[in-house]
C-alpha cells in the first residue's frame, strides 16, 4: 500500500513540475489542484496512522514475548533446582540405603 501511495505521490509531483514548467497553473484553477491532491494527502495521513498503530502493536508483542521469555527463564530455572534438590535426595537415599546394607552386613557376620 505505502509503495503504490510513493508511485502515486511522486506522479503527483511529476504532473506538478511539469504543470510549472508549461505554465498550467495560470490555467488551471488551483483550488481544483488543491482539491484533487489533498485527499491523496489525507490517505497518506492515514496509512501513517495505521503504521504508527501497527509499531506501538509490534512494541507491545515485542514487550509481552520478553516478558514470556523472562517467565521461562525463571521456570527453567526453579525446574533445575528442583532436579538438584531431587538429585540431592536421592544421593541422600542411596547413601542411606548403603549404610542400611552395611548393618545388614554385619548383623550377617
Amino acid at each position: 500500500g505505502l509503495k503504490l501511495i510513493n508511485e502515486l505521490v511522486d506522479m503527483a509531483g511529476g504532473i506538478l513540475w511539469g504543470c510549472w514548467e508549461e505554465e498550467l497553473f495560470t490555467k488551471i484553477h488551483p483550488p481544483l489542484l488543491i482539491y484533487k491532491y489533498s485527499s491523496l494527502l489525507e490517505k497518506i495521513k492515514e496509512n501513517r496512522k495505521m503504521e504508527d498503530s501497527l509499531r506501538l502493536q509490534i512494541d507491545d508483542f515485542r514487550r509481552d514475548n520478553l516478558k514470556l521469555i523472562e517467565a521461562m527463564k525463571v521456570e527453567i530455572k526453579e525446574r533445575e533446582q528442583l532436579g538438584f534438590d531431587l538429585d540431592d535426595a536421592q544421593n541422600k537415599i542411596l547413601r542411606l540405603q548403603d549404610i542400611i546394607d552395611q548393618y545388614d552386613e554385619a548383623s550377617l557376620r
